[in-house]
């Protein structure tokens, strides 16, 4: 799954760097200080910083230890649990992605997220949100 998200992202322009546990993807954040993260909720719970690491737990690991890194968030998951929305929300992310949501969908939010625009719809003058 994670290759093939990178060579789809790689077509798509952008220069994705992939890793398969906690420990790899904290090295990822540190090394190439991305324009972005995507962190899937279920990365797997490996390597030597802490075993019980997932995706959320490396955002609150990065936000803990590397206060600098404030970059977008996106978490992509297949949890429709309100659980992920409420972490998400508590840690300031940019957005959730559902993996049911497709590509199209992820690099919508990708290019809105580089952008510097809001996860919330839009409103109109009446306060109603966009369609």
């Amino acid at each position: 799954m994670l290759s093939q998200l990178r060579k789809r992202l790689y077509g798509e322009g952008y220069e994705p760097y992939g890793a398969s546990d906690s420990t790899a993807g904290i090295k990822s954040i540190r090394d190439h200080q991305p324009d972005l993260m995507i962190l899937d909720v279920s990365l797997a719970m490996e390597g030597t910083f802490n075993s019980s690491l997932d995706g959320m737990g490396v955002l609150e690991w990065v936000r803990r230890t590397m206060p600098e890194i404030t970059i977008p968030v996106i978490l992509y998951t297949v949890d429709e649990s309100e659980t992920v929305d409420t972490f998400a929300q508590r840690q300031g992310v940019y957005g959730v992605h559902r993996k049911a949501g497709g590509f199209n969908q992820l690099l919508q939010a990708i290019a809105a997220a580089l952008n510097g625009k809001s996860s919330e719809p839009e409103s109109d003058d009446d306060g109603q949100a966009a369609a």
